[in-house]
């Protein structure tokens, strides 16, 4: 039972190898030709917008690229979750890479925020949203940095893995993936100590997590209601 367990792991980790390529191949094709046509064909997105499409599909053709670099993999187990790379290469690079794929993910969503702000504003005060235009284009594409940072910084200090998380998953990631926790480029989020008592640094990343998280889709919910219904 245990190899045939072993055996269908190591298949899914094929087919996650084979499904990140098919996913940054069909990306990359699709964000490539959306761009051409909000380049050369579609005339009624002018201004602030058209460079927001342009760039937002930008952004899904390094996002998809970064995975094939990095590699990541997340595996909860208990009260803990791990974050690893299976790429082969210089450890703090590959770490260095988890992180900034993590970080991806929320400038992405936090770009899609700004879009749904700049369709309200263009709906309901029109004059505002003609402050996007121009230069102001550029504090729309600087925006989702300043949270993808806060993101990254607070996930590659709080999250980097100690002796007491390493022996917590150690066993999990021997046995599931047949990796020596200590040669892969992992972070580590364990919630307890062994006393029960709370790992806070692993917590403040928690808290800090689900709140850029949190506020931004809900930002995206109220002003798509707001938008529905006006």
């Amino acid at each position: 039972i245990q190899f045939s367990a072993l055996h269908k792991m190591k298949t899914y980790f094929q087919y996650a190898s084979v499904f990140s390529k098919i996913g940054f191949g069909a990306g990359f094709i699709t964000n490539l030709y959306l761009i051409y046509l909000t380049v050369f064909h579609v005339k009624k997105l002018v201004g602030a917008y058209k460079i927001m499409v342009i760039s937002f599909a930008v952004m899904g053709i390094v996002s998809a690229g970064w995975d094939l670099v990095s590699k990541p993999f997340m595996h909860n187990y208990d009260e803990a979750m791990i974050y690893f790379s299976l790429a082969d290469g210089n450890f703090t690079f590959f770490q260095f890479d988890i992180a900034f794929y993590a970080m991806m993910y929320i400038v992405v969503l936090s770009f899609i925020t700004v879009q749904f702000f700049y369709r309200y504003l263009s709906l309901f005060q029109p004059k505002m949203a003609q402050k996007f235009e121009g230069n102001g284009v550029f504090w729309c594409l600087g925006y989702p940095i300043v949270p993808g940072m806060v993101y990254f910084s607070s996930f590659y200090m709080y999250c980097q893995s100690d002796e007491y998380s390493d022996d917590y998953v150690k066993q999990e990631m021997l046995s599931n993936y047949e990796l020596a926790i200590g040669e892969v480029p992992r972070f580590v989020i364990v919630s307890y100590n062994a006393d029960g008592t709370l790992r806070w640094k692993n917590m403040c990343f928690l808290m800090q997590g689900v709140a850029v998280i949190g506020l931004h889709y809900l930002a995206i919910i109220y002003l798509s209601l707001q938008m529905h219904f006006q």
